[in-house]
């Protein structure tokens, strides 16, 4: 199955090549999940097993540079494609997959081959519906324009099987993009932050993870790039609102000063606690977001908020300070009539 002469089995990382090794440990911490989320991506999760698993004995040899062993787990994995995805079409059945991965350290015991250790990798896809109940509204977007005020819907936009392709048209504002820079960076210094303090190694590629990085913005353009708009116009503006803590919805600013200077992640990287940083706080912090609904309100006719996770009444908590009563107000799903 391999391109690589079958190797005998690698049950520890650090019985590979320097640069194998340290480019899977680099891939691991750079598949930056919360960037997807903000697209409405999402890495599809097995429910038994890993499909796509290459054992560290496959991924043996000698190789110039971490992005060449890179390009050698790749080549793996599509090798593997076909009967992988079978297998995530049968638990995703209208998922979109898309050549990007997100990568985990993975074994397994085979009854008759015993143990086997190496590379799991989750592919990211477009899905129908996502964090967000669009089912919900399908028949109030019927034939409307759509504008949506953040990129968190646009993996849906990009599936065929979503619940918004029953509208006339849909766009959506984008500004995550323009701190890509910024959110690369930002997460650079974290994973070489975490290695410097736990890996005894060290292992991290500053620069494969600055590529592997890219390319997930890169993937995301290519799939869902040609919906984006500068314009707020249209008949019905939706906003996708992940719920926060009250004390985690103003932080704005610099990702990396945020952060350092605020107690809730500060206190987390002190702890080590890595895992729980994330960005989406930060991009969608609710500054910009009462700063955009205040701009839709002038623009369109209907506001309707969709949550990731249950919300109090708008009458007890306005915190957009949209000014108006809901003619829906449940949990998940709130509708404004603005003219």
């Amino acid at each position: 199955m391999s391109l690589f002469k079958k190797q005998e089995k690698i049950y520890h990382i650090d019985h590979l090549s320097e640069a194998m090794r340290r480019a899977i440990k680099t891939l691991i911490d750079s598949s930056i999940p919360d960037v997807a989320k903000a697209y409405g991506f999402k890495y599809l999760t097995p429910i038994i097993g890993e499909p796509f698993f290459v054992p560290y004995g496959e991924l043996n040899g000698k190789f110039k540079n971490t992005h060449e062993a890179f390009e050698a787990i790749l080549s793996e994995l599509r090798i593997r494609r076909q009967e992988a995805m079978e297998k995530f079409r049968e638990w995703y059945p209208q998922a979109k997959e898309i050549e990007h991965f997100r990568f985990t350290f993975y074994s397994y015991t085979d009854p008759k081959e015993g143990m086997d250790v190496g590379v799991g990798a989750n592919p990211l896809a477009s899905l129908p519906e996502g964090d967000f109940k669009l089912g919900e509204i399908k028949d109030r977007i019927i034939d409307k324009d759509v504008i949506i005020l953040n990129s968190a819907l646009s993996g849906n936009i990009a599936n065929g099987n979503s619940p918004l392709s029953k509208a006339r048209s849909v766009k959506y504002i984008d500004f995550v993009s323009n701190r890509q820079d910024e959110i690369v960076d930002a997460y650079m210094w974290l994973s070489q932050t975490f290695h410097e303090r736990y890996d005894k190694e060290k292992d991290y590629d500053p620069e494969l993870g600055k590529t592997y990085m890219k390319r997930l913005f890169e993937v995301i353009d290519q799939e869902s790039g040609k919906y984006r708009t500068n314009k707020i116009e249209g008949d019905i503006a939706i906003l996708p609102l992940f719920v926060l803590p009250t004390n985690m919805r103003l932080l704005n600013g610099n990702i990396r000063e945020v952060w350092n200077k605020s107690e809730e992640y500060s206190t987390m990287i002190r702890q080590g606690r890595f895992y729980d940083v994330n960005v989406l706080p930060i991009l969608f912090n609710y500054i910009k977001l009462k700063e955009i609904v205040q701009e839709a309100k002038n623009n369109v006719n209907t506001l309707i908020i969709l949550s990731d996770k249950k919300m109090h009444p708008l009458d007890r908590d306005d915190f957009l300070e949209i000014g108006k009563k809901a003619t829906i107000d449940n949990e998940f799903v709130k509708v404004i009539e603005l003219h």
